[in-house]
């Protein structure tokens, strides 16, 4: 018989599975991405109650089941990060920084860094009172690029490695910045825009809450890891269309 193992973890998404389970995602430091079974949670709110929406820290309890399903046997709820669902914008970045996390993560592999900057992400969130200017979404996003290995260039041409000089191009798939004598194809891009996106992979998240980037792709910054993914990640849409409302404003 399988042993339970306890494992601290933010749940990252979920679906529904047959009539009254529901399959649960979630990061963990010691075994990166997992899925679990929750048996019941969408027949009765006694068992698990609240404690499995997205973006929860918990402590819970599996058990290996035989293939890539784990079996969720009990659940501890360590914060359910309250004052982020009372805001649109926040929920939507706790979305977009949970799907960035979990995707960047391996499957049941440790994943202690990835796991971290999702704490802290999250943790910033619920406490800030508005919400976060456009250098915290690019270093959340580049940071987890670069745990994830998919560090983009931003000194230097991805093409040919020599220092960053203008003309520069973006290209996320490819790289990060090129030389446009390298690519001429490329978008362009400021070397003010590259600097200030290096300065928020070494800038702690807590730091880039007021922190506004030049006029730049910011959005791209996550394109690797949903290539890798294969498909736009869900919340960056919605994150998208926010932003555009508040351009509209």
């Amino acid at each position: 018989m399988a042993t339970a193992e306890q494992l601290d973890a933010v749940v990252v998404g979920h679906q529904d599975y047959r009539d009254s389970d529901r399959i649960v995602r979630l990061l963990t430091p010691g075994r990166g991405r997992v899925d679990v079974l929750a048996r019941g949670a969408r027949k009765s709110r006694r068992r698990f109650s609240a404690a499995l929406d997205i973006g929860n820290s918990l402590r819970v309890m599996v058990k290996r089941g035989r293939g890539t399903l784990d079996f969720l046997e009990d659940v501890d709820l360590l914060d359910d990060r309250l004052h982020i669902r009372k805001d649109l914008d926040r929920i939507a970045l706790a979305s977009f920084a949970c799907e960035l996390c979990a995707s960047a993560a391996r499957v049941d592999r440790p994943e202690p860094r990835l796991f971290g900057l999702l704490q802290m992400a999250l943790t910033v969130l619920d406490a800030t009172e508005g919400v976060p200017q456009t250098g915290w979404r690019a270093g959340l996003s580049v940071k987890a690029s670069t745990f994830a290995g998919l560090r983009p260039h931003l000194t230097e041409c991805a093409i040919c490695g020599e220092p960053a000089t203008a003309p520069m191009g973006w290209r996320p798939l490819g790289g990060g910045a090129v030389h446009r004598r390298c690519d001429p194809g490329a978008p362009m891009v400021d070397l003010e825009w590259l600097h200030a996106v290096r300065q928020s992979l070494r800038t702690p998240l807590r730091h880039l809450v007021d922190v506004s980037l030049p006029t730049g792709p910011h959005s791209t910054l996550s394109h690797a890891i949903e290539d890798q993914l294969g498909r736009p990640f869900t919340s960056r849409i919605l994150l998208d269309q926010l932003s555009n409302l508040d351009v509209a404003r």
